[in-house]
């Protein structure tokens, strides 16, 4: 019973959702089954860890007292309670996910009163709904696609009214928002491809590509915007987003992009304008790739910044932030040592993470702030205390480590962590092919700089230096040319420390 599909669910719910679970359980119109108040009252001992004490002997005599458990006939009574537990939870998940959805709800209570005939409350409703502007995936293809049902709404509320001419009005509408969403799924498909490609996911031949091969975007928006068509900025504004990531090598379209992103900002929800901001900052993290750290890494961060100044830095108020988003903020703002605005920040969100990765990730982070400090003994204490199983970002800790050790002058300790590297890259399965070469060349690169560092041979330097500025996939490329520059003003051998 521990382990059941029953307890693995109930696991998930936060304690909110499970007094809420309570209240529904209780309803008689929801359980109208058997009865299930005693069977939750006895699985709510339990909860949330349901630990080892939680057998199926001792929960049955809980439940029943004074009645000895039987293997057979108990097993199946407690299986059967089980069961029913279990369906009733599933529709506790349905009622709260149509409570949280204004639109739906909205949606079928239309068509509810419609079918009731009841239609000046139909009209009242219809006329003073807000659901779309409530959506945080307003200005999305959700968003149309709700807009869809909505028109076939009135589209029905028109035809038994004999309105022929709303029902008209509503059938174009509805093609409108399919059309609208269409093409803002076709626009989206491209940078799924190159997420795909980046994950080493096939990216099959599909429909989509197809249409949007053939289509005349420019001719289509030409026209949208000459007629001054209410969609005009939606559709604009995701072709923008298509031309940044389909011509990546020319900056002009990601410019024009941001703009528009201003521009229209206020036309979009939440989730929307996350993902538009997503959109501009994975740009900016691809160009940083291929070496234009000097404009885009500044770019980025800024994103990030502005992100977080505007509150689009999740997908919806109510949910958590995103660890690889927190991350993300704090390899762009280490890279350009905005430690003081990072720290802020710090602590400002690192509660808005799950619970269970707040510790390890404030550490993390401390250790970044204190590198880009020069307290590089600072840096290290946070850092080793960050748990082995904090598996997220193991790549990460471990660069940072052996810029510590490089900084700190541990040589011996230095040269042992990058075999261990080298034995990481090689075996785990976190990590691309693509990104796996990324962080050899690194590596390679650091050994050298290591021994540079130990010989003090000015002529190597200058080598070492060329090496360095040539190669566009190299990580950290403006710390390693910074502790070059060092070096060329240090001729001295350096010693091994054993600390």
């Amino acid at each position: 019973m521990k382990d059941s599909k029953l307890i693995n669910l109930i696991k998930t719910f936060t304690p909110h959702e499970f007094r809420e679970l309570e209240l529904f359980i209780e309803s008689p119109y929801f359980n109208r089954g058997r009865d299930l108040s005693a069977f939750f009252k006895c699985l709510k001992k339990y909860y949330p860890g349901f630990e080892d004490n939680f057998r199926e002997e001792n929960f049955y005599e809980k439940l029943y007292p004074g009645k000895k458990y039987d293997k057979l006939k108990s097993k199946t009574l407690i299986h059967t309670l089980s069961s029913e537990m279990l369906k009733l939870c599933k529709e506790f998940l349905i009622q709260t996910g149509l409570n949280e959805d204004s639109h739906r709800r909205e949606y079928y209570l239309l068509n509810r009163l419609r079918e009731k005939r009841s239609y000046k409350e139909f009209e009242k409703i219809s006329n003073n709904s807000t659901a779309n502007n409530e959506l945080p995936e307003k200005g999305g293809a959700l968003d149309f696609i709700n807009q869809f049902y909505s028109a076939q709404n009135t589209m029905v509320y028109c035809i038994e009214k004999g309105d022929i001419s709303g029902a008209v009005e509503s059938i174009i509408s509805q093609g409108e928002c399919f059309a609208v969403a269409a093409l803002i799924k076709g626009y989206r498909n491209h940078e799924l491809s190159i997420a795909a490609k980046t994950h080493n996911v096939i990216f099959r031949e599909n429909l989509i590509d197809n249409l949007m091969s053939h289509l005349d975007s420019p001719g289509v928006l030409e026209v949208m915007k000459k007629n001054n068509d209410k969609f005009y900025p939606y559709v604009v504004v995701n072709y923008a987003a298509y031309l940044m990531m389909k011509h990546t090598e020319d900056h002009k379209y990601y410019f024009e992009f941001k703009k528009m992103v201003d521009e229209y900002y206020f036309l979009f929800g939440q989730s929307e304008r996350f993902y538009l901001y997503a959109m501009l900052i994975s740009y900016c993290s691809l160009q940083c790739l291929n070496d234009y750290t000097g404009i885009f890494g500044r770019e980025q961060f800024e994103i990030h910044k502005r992100s977080v100044e505007l509150g689009v830095y999740k997908n919806s108020e109510n949910d958590i932030m995103d660890i690889v988003k927190f991350r993300n903020i704090a390899l762009s703002a280490f890279s350009l040592n905005e430690t003081d605005w990072f720290e802020t920040f710090v602590n400002d969100f690192i509660n808005e993470l799950k619970p269970e990765y707040r510790e390890n990730m404030r550490h993390f982070s401390l250790a970044y702030v204190h590198f880009g400090r020069k307290e590089f003994g600072k840096s290290l204490e946070n850092l080793i205390l960050v748990h082995d199983d904090f598996f997220y970002f193991k790549m990460d800790a471990k660069r940072l480590l052996l810029l510590i050790y490089f900084e700190l002058g541990y040589f011996d300790q230095a040269n042992s962590l990058i075999k261990s590297i080298k034995e990481y890259i090689a075996n785990t399965k976190d990590l691309s092919e693509y990104l796996k070469d990324r962080e050899r060349i690194f590596i390679k690169v650091v050994n050298e700089l290591l021994k540079v560092k130990e010989s003090g041979n000015k002529k190597d330097i200058r080598i070492l230096e060329t090496e360095i500025s040539k190669d566009i996939k190299l990580t950290l490329k403006k710390w390693l040319l910074e502790k070059v520059g060092e070096l060329k003003g240090d001729r001295s051998p350096r010693k091994s420390c054993h600390s």
